[in-house]
Protein backbone atom coordinates (compact mmCIF):
# COMPACT_ATOMS: atom_id res chain seq x y z
CA UNK A 1 0.00 0.00 0.00
CA UNK A 2 1.48 3.30 -1.02
CA UNK A 3 1.62 6.30 1.27
CA UNK A 4 -1.03 8.12 -0.79
CA UNK A 5 -3.47 5.23 -0.43
CA UNK A 6 -2.84 5.15 3.30
CA UNK A 7 -3.53 8.87 3.55
CA UNK A 8 -6.81 8.49 1.64
CA UNK A 9 -7.81 5.56 3.83
CA UNK A 10 -7.06 7.62 6.92
CA UNK A 11 -9.24 10.47 5.63
CA UNK A 12 -12.07 8.04 4.87
CA UNK A 13 -11.80 6.54 8.37
CA UNK A 14 -12.04 10.01 9.90
CA UNK A 15 -15.08 10.75 7.73
CA UNK A 16 -16.80 7.59 8.95
CA UNK A 17 -15.98 8.51 12.56
CA UNK A 18 -17.49 11.97 12.04
CA UNK A 19 -20.65 10.41 10.65
CA UNK A 20 -20.91 8.08 13.65
CA UNK A 21 -20.60 11.04 16.01
CA UNK A 22 -23.20 13.12 14.12
CA UNK A 23 -25.91 10.45 13.81
CA UNK A 24 -27.19 10.73 17.43
CA UNK A 25 -27.51 14.51 17.03
CA UNK A 26 -29.47 13.99 13.83
CA UNK A 27 -31.79 11.35 15.31
CA UNK A 28 -32.34 12.88 18.77
CA UNK A 29 -31.58 16.62 18.57
CA UNK A 30 -33.84 17.47 21.54
CA UNK A 31 -31.91 15.21 23.92
CA UNK A 32 -28.53 16.37 22.63
CA UNK A 33 -29.51 20.06 22.84
CA UNK A 34 -30.81 19.56 26.40
CA UNK A 35 -27.58 17.80 27.38
CA UNK A 36 -25.54 20.64 25.88
CA UNK A 37 -27.60 23.24 27.76
CA UNK A 38 -27.17 21.33 31.03
CA UNK A 39 -23.43 21.10 30.48
CA UNK A 40 -23.16 24.82 29.78
CA UNK A 41 -25.27 25.68 32.84
CA UNK A 42 -23.27 23.36 35.11
CA UNK A 43 -20.13 25.48 34.80
CA UNK A 44 -18.00 22.32 34.45
CA UNK A 45 -14.99 22.50 32.14
CA UNK A 46 -13.44 19.42 30.56
CA UNK A 47 -10.19 21.27 29.98
CA UNK A 48 -8.59 24.48 31.23
CA UNK A 49 -10.33 27.68 30.08
CA UNK A 50 -12.73 25.79 27.86
CA UNK A 51 -15.40 28.48 28.12
CA UNK A 52 -12.95 31.20 27.13
CA UNK A 53 -12.08 29.18 24.00
CA UNK A 54 -15.79 28.80 23.21
CA UNK A 55 -16.19 32.56 23.25
CA UNK A 56 -12.98 33.24 21.34
CA UNK A 57 -13.68 30.76 18.54
CA UNK A 58 -17.50 30.76 18.56
CA UNK A 59 -17.69 27.04 19.30
CA UNK A 60 -20.18 26.99 22.17
CA UNK A 61 -22.19 23.74 22.01
CA UNK A 62 -25.51 24.19 20.24
CA UNK A 63 -28.61 24.32 22.47
CA UNK A 64 -31.26 24.80 19.76
CA UNK A 65 -32.49 21.41 18.46
CA UNK A 66 -33.26 22.71 14.95
CA UNK A 67 -29.82 24.22 14.49
CA UNK A 68 -28.23 21.11 16.00
CA UNK A 69 -30.08 18.84 13.53
CA UNK A 70 -29.07 21.09 10.61
CA UNK A 71 -25.42 21.08 11.72
CA UNK A 72 -25.47 17.28 12.08
CA UNK A 73 -27.05 16.89 8.63
CA UNK A 74 -24.40 19.15 7.08
CA UNK A 75 -21.61 17.23 8.80
CA UNK A 76 -22.97 13.90 7.57
CA UNK A 77 -23.49 15.22 4.03
CA UNK A 78 -19.99 16.69 3.89
CA UNK A 79 -18.41 13.46 5.10
CA UNK A 80 -20.44 11.34 2.66
CA UNK A 81 -19.17 13.62 -0.10
CA UNK A 82 -15.63 13.12 1.19
CA UNK A 83 -16.06 9.34 1.16
CA UNK A 84 -17.50 9.48 -2.39
CA UNK A 85 -14.47 11.50 -3.49
CA UNK A 86 -12.19 8.96 -1.83
CA UNK A 87 -13.92 6.09 -3.66
CA UNK A 88 -13.67 8.00 -6.95
CA UNK A 89 -9.96 8.60 -6.46
CA UNK A 90 -9.41 4.96 -5.50
CA UNK A 91 -11.26 3.75 -8.60
CA UNK A 92 -9.32 6.13 -10.88
CA UNK A 93 -6.10 4.72 -9.50
CA UNK A 94 -7.07 1.21 -10.56
CA UNK A 95 -7.43 2.00 -14.26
Amino acid sequence: MSSGAFDLGYVAALAVANIIVAVPALLRPDEKARANAEFIESGHEDWFEQRRAWKAYGTTPETDPHRLRRAAFRLIALNLLLIAAWVGIALMGRS
